[in-house]
């Protein structure tokens, strides 16, 4: 199934992205215009597609079914929670299968709420502005990453090491920040493409050379900066 994309916003400036994960037509389209009026809506019929477009997107919140083909829901929370880029974003399960069991089980694979079917549009609107303005509010209180003596100043784009300020480039910046984000993790060539340069058509090289570039700039770098190889790259103290 073809990704979906509807914008129907009539609020200034770009509207946040919202992920309907859900291979029912209608119940899909409820959701769709139920959240069109606040969100750029994204659709996805299997799970498989869902976590394929959650990486790429990096959506404000996810609304997802239990039952779903290729990757069903449970798998797809693993896969969403697992990953670094999709691991904080608000994800909310919407089924059927209401019962103690499939609820806990959600919670356990990494959903934040659960709404049984039927619901009503008021209660779904409301539980989901709560979880995307909570995360809206923990990202504003979290002004700086740091790593070692390394700091980040995510509202300035501005690094310092030991106190010493240190010129990047705002592509410089984002990698830099990709990198600290999933330290101790090993980030493969084709995730550091995905989610620092988007949609951007660049070759792996590309992060290969802004990488070195990286280590000149920063000299802490060269030592907990280290490449797999054949794998990718890790940032581990």
């Amino acid at each position: 199934m073809m990704m979906n994309p509807m914008m129907k916003s009539s609020e200034p400036g770009t509207p946040q992205t919202a992920l309907i994960i859900e291979d029912e037509k209608d119940m899909r389209e409820l959701l769709r215009s139920t959240l069109a009026g606040q969100f750029h809506v994204l659709t996805a019929g299997t799970g498989e597609e869902a976590v394929r477009i959650a990486r790429r997107e990096r959506p404000a919140v996810i609304l997802m079914d239990l039952v779903m083909p290729e990757k069903d829901g449970y798998s797809a929370c693993q896969l969403l929670r697992s990953a670094g880029e999709t691991a904080d974003i608000p994800l909310i399960v919407v089924s059927g299968m209401n019962d103690e069991v499939n609820r806990i089980r959600a919670f356990q694979d990494g959903a934040d709420d659960f709404i049984a079917k039927p619901f009503t549009r008021a209660e779904l609107l409301a539980r989901v502005d709560a979880k995307v303005n909570r995360v809206a509010r923990l990202k504003a209180l979290q002004k700086t990453l740091c790593f070692g003596e390394l700091t980040l100043d995510l509202q300035k784009f501005q690094v310092a090491s030991g106190g010493q300020s240190i010129p990047v480039s705002v592509l410089e910046f984002k990698l830099l920040k990709f990198f600290v984000e999933n330290s101790d993790r090993v980030l493969t060539r084709q995730e550091i493409l995905t989610s620092v340069w988007r949609d951007a058509v660049v070759t792996d090289r590309t992060v290969d050379t802004h990488i070195a570039s990286l280590r000149r700039l920063v000299p802490l770098l060269e030592t907990y900066l280290t490449t797999v190889y054949g794998a990718g790259y890790m940032l581990k103290l």
